[in-house]
């Protein structure tokens, strides 16, 4: 009677544990704010969480964990990622860390692949990028929100106007991705490391992109360029740095070449340059 008593009760405590270990250990649910999570796309999330954490390279700090991932033990440390299906998100929320959270990191499924299918593989002229190696960075940029404490707002929104003007939330921006380059350039200055190895692919697609904006700018905006239109080179609404400025600096950042010096001054100096008038009309005499 004893014995079996004993096998009873070992065979509860494999149960529960399997029943614990089937519940991963969340901090938030989406839910409270209406949004519904996706299975869609898990194994290139979880993929592009892997390069985040290897090339930040945290052991006692913020890790990145995917929400549907049971964990054992939690340490206060963790940033659950959450997928989400695209009911009531705005089109520009693609990827945040919300107010409501700040150790959560929100992506919108097919957001985010509308967004990178805009610059990538475009009409054969742009270069085909990997979605879990770009991930990765915008990861890595989002981890940088969560060591300022700071919830990132969503991308700009195409109705806001075109301007230079520095805000707080701009300079919130550029230092969520000084912290993503910084670790970047870390990272691959651990020769012969996984980290190195990791962090190279993340910079050859940081260049391919880089590469995407300038062939989408010269080609789709003939002639914007020469004039310094403002829709090419200034800053869409008061919340984000203009998207191509940010990737120039962040390839400078990590490469820190006078290649990727002298293709970020070129492109500040079309912000600053009024456009230039390129023909006048003879006055009548």
């Amino acid at each position: 009677m004893i014995l079996l008593k004993c096998l009873l009760y070992s065979l509860i405590l494999v149960l529960v544990g399997c029943n614990n270990q089937d519940t991963p250990a969340k901090q938030f649910d989406p839910a409270q704010l209406g949004l519904i999570e996706s299975t869609l796309n898990r194994l290139m999330v979880e993929q592009a969480i892997q390069m985040a954490n290897t090339i930040a390279n945290e052991a006692n700090g913020f890790q990145l964990v995917p929400s549907w991932q049971p964990i054992k033990s939690t340490t206060g440390k963790e940033v659950f990622v959450y997928i989400l299906r695209s009911e009531n998100l705005a089109k520009s929320e693609m990827i945040f860390v919300p107010m409501e959270c700040k150790q959560c990191v929100f992506l919108q499924n097919s957001d985010f692949h509308d967004w990178l299918n805009k610059y990538s593989d475009k009409q054969n002229a742009s270069l085909k990028l990997d979605d879990y190696t770009v991930l990765a960075f915008l990861l890595l940029h989002e981890l940088g929100h969560v060591h300022q404490g700071e919830s990132s707002g969503a991308v700009n929104s195409s109705n806001e106007s075109y301007n230079i003007k520095d805000t707080h939330q701009k300079e919130i921006e550029r230092a969520a991705d000084e912290f993503a380059a910084s670790k970047i350039r870390e990272a691959a200055s651990k020769k012969g490391e996984s980290r190195a190895t990791t962090a190279m692919l993340v910079e050859i697609e940081l260049s391919k992109l880089s590469w995407n904006l300038s062939a989408i700018r010269l080609l789709d905006h003939f002639g914007g360029t020469v004039i310094n239109s403002h829709d090419l080179f200034w800053d869409m609404g008061y919340t984000h740095p203009n998207f191509e400025l940010r990737i120039l600096t962040v390839n400078n950042l990590v490469t820190q070449t006078e290649t990727s010096y002298n293709l970020l001054k070129d492109f500040k100096d079309h912000i600053v340059n009024q456009p230039d008038i390129l023909y006048q009309r003879d006055k009548v005499r």
